[in-house]
């Protein structure tokens, strides 16, 4: 089992490969890595511009370079002290004092203070760097061997022009459609309006590398629901009627419970209006188009019991294949959502290069391609 050690900031070895340093909140990394950047600027003579210091937010690049300047010009300040100086002083922390303890040799002092005057001059010039920062810096500097114009704008916000594709998609999906599907999608709140379609599946925007399920094309999946729905058409309208009375009768008589008692009437009325009129908007819960649908939609109060229920429904005739029907709408949705989520992912990445722009994931993908 691996041991942790205390980090002592200022004399540990500074050891090359992979070091973690880890610690809660508050308790000094910030401070650790400016000791850390002052280390390697004077004892291993790297020049400041080849030190990667990567944070999460810009405020943060911000206070870390503004720490690390502070750091050096002290650490400069006080190499200029003599020992006796340096112990007397009060401005100077006990880390720093400890520290400049090894440069007292005038020699080593003038060493000293030469690569943390150069450090201070290009302090500007430090790589100090979001993660995102640190990506877009490296796609521009590298823009040749990446594949990447020179001056690619950095968007914090895709979210108009993801709309901008939905709205396409949208339009490209409804206008060539068979009106029934049409009013079938707009039954639906994935479907409502671009915006609700892009919110369904917007997390397929980013980085993901596969969508699933693999289905069937939303063309052809459509072609398949006009047949079933042309089929329960064709039976309502030769034998339906006896269907409707029996909705209607129940529902006078009070028989329905919650969402069926409520709707039964403009429910009804939509179903007849959507036999004979194919562009009719969708009627909806067809779910009670079917015995498991009335069954569970019967008031328990009025009819007691299981047994009852089905004795009472024993004698209505429900339309076929209903369940089937079901299925292919649920089929025939999720094949457009999939189909929309695979565009979107290819075609975010394409308009927005092709303005010269790109976004936060695309920063971090387009680096991890250029390094492959």
């Amino acid at each position: 089992m691996n041991t942790v050690e205390p980090f002592n900031n200022f004399s540990d070895e500074l050891k090359k490969g992979v070091n973690l340093i880890e610690a809660s909140a508050g308790t000094g990394k910030t401070y650790a890595i400016t000791m850390l950047a002052l280390r390697f600027v004077v004892e291993k003579e790297i020049p400041l511009e080849q030190l990667l210091v990567v944070t999460f937010t810009n405020a943060a690049t911000r206070e870390l370079r503004g720490r690390i300047r502070q750091r050096l010009a002290e650490a400069r300040d006080i190499v200029e002290l003599s020992q006796q100086q340096r112990e007397a002083s009060n401005r100077f922390d006990l880390t720093l004092k400890n520290w400049a303890k090894n440069w007292q040799q005038n020699e080593q002092r003038r060493k000293a203070l030469l690569l943390l005057e150069k450090a201070l001059h290009t302090i500007d010039e430090a790589p100090v760097f979001t993660i995102h920062g640190f990506c877009q810096r490296m796609l521009i500097e590298q823009a040749l061997e990446s594949n990447q114009l020179f001056d690619m704008e950095l968007l914090t916000d895709t979210s108009q022009q993801l709309l901008e594709i939905a709205e396409d998609y949208w339009r490209n999906l409804f206008y060539p459609l068979n009106p029934q599907i049409v009013t079938l999608l707009l039954s639906d709140p994935c479907f409502v309006s671009p915006a609700a379609l892009l919110n369904s599946v917007k997390s397929a925007s980013g980085a993901v590398k596969t969508i699933l399920p693999q289905c069937e094309s939303a063309e052809k999946s459509g072609q398949k629901l006009v047949r079933e729905l042309d089929s329960l058409r064709g039976w309502l309208l030769n034998g339906g009627e006896a269907f409707f009375c029996k909705i209607q009768d129940a529902g006078e008589r009070g028989l329905f419970k919650d969402k069926l008692a409520k709707n039964w009437q403009n429910w009804l009325a939509a179903l007849r209006e959507w036999c004979v009129d194919s562009n009719a908007p969708f009627f909806g819960n067809i779910e009670w188009l079917s015995e498991t649908g009335i069954f569970d939609s019967l008031n328990g109060k009025r009819i007691r019991g299981a047994e009852k229920k089905a004795a009472f429904v024993a004698d209505w005739s429900f339309p076929p294949e209903i369940e089937q029907l079901s299925q292919q709408m649920d089929r025939f949705f999720l094949a457009c959502r999939v189909e929309f989520a695979r565009l979107l992912q290819k075609e975010r990445r394409r308009r927005l290069a092709s303005r010269g722009e790109m976004g936060f994931d695309d920063l971090i993908g387009n680096l991890a391609a250029a390094l492959t």
